[in-house]
């Protein structure tokens, strides 16, 4: 008695397969309205790639309409995952194409370099220039590359204070082709720059 004959997904997904959801859902449907499992189907629905978070309501007689919140993906976490607008990690287990800077480094200390990435990306606003890559290896040194090409060796200690030196004389350079440019601001009064290849 009581079947339900309508699934309503009630908000525009962009990442979300439906076909994943319709695949989860056809699990429960063979409930009635008032026995089927809606902690079950929520929870189901939450572990598909790139759900945030789930609301499901029956609506009267045989009806259940979904709103489906996805992940906000603002930063590519090494080469599988994301960082998310809340600052929290996730992986959607999906190949993808978002162009966005990725970040890397022991995912431990991934909120550290979060930190160092918006930090730096900060200093470096006053270049227009921003970070596409930023590396934290496993010696805790930091690396990063810019938007136009160039590499940064940063090292271990005092990078912000190593940056800013940089900055300061960075438009005195006057450098045309940036790109395939490193620097290496590991000294403690100066910096070196070269080229790759």
């Amino acid at each position: 008695m009581w079947p339900i004959n309508a699934v309503e997904v009630t908000t525009k997904l962009d990442h979300v397969e439906p076909s994943a959801i319709k695949d989860t859902v056809l699990q429960y449907v063979g409930a009635s309205f008032f026995t089927i499992r809606m902690g079950a189907l929520q929870k189901d629905l939450q572990t598909l790639p790139w759900v945030r978070k789930v609301n499901i309501e029956r609506v009267w007689p045989d009806t259940l309409k979904i709103a489906i919140i996805e992940q906000t993906a603002v930063l590519k976490w090494q080469d599988t995952g994301f960082i998310n607008d809340k600052g929290e990690l996730f992986d959607p287990k999906q190949q993808h194409t978002l162009n966005l800077p990725k970040l890397s480094g022991d995912e431990a200390r991934y909120q550290e370099v979060l930190s160092v990435f918006k930090r730096l990306n900060a200093q470096l606003s006053e270049q227009d220039l921003s970070i596409v890559e930023l590396d934290l290896s496993p010696r805790s040194a930091w690396s990063a590359r810019l938007g136009n090409g160039m590499w940064l060796n940063l090292g271990q200690d005092d990078i912000e204070a190593r940056l800013a030196r940089f900055i300061k004389v960075m438009p005195a350079l006057n450098l045309e082709n940036p790109n395939k440019t490193y620097v290496d601001l590991r000294y403690t009064n100066g910096w070196v720059l070269g080229r790759e290849g």
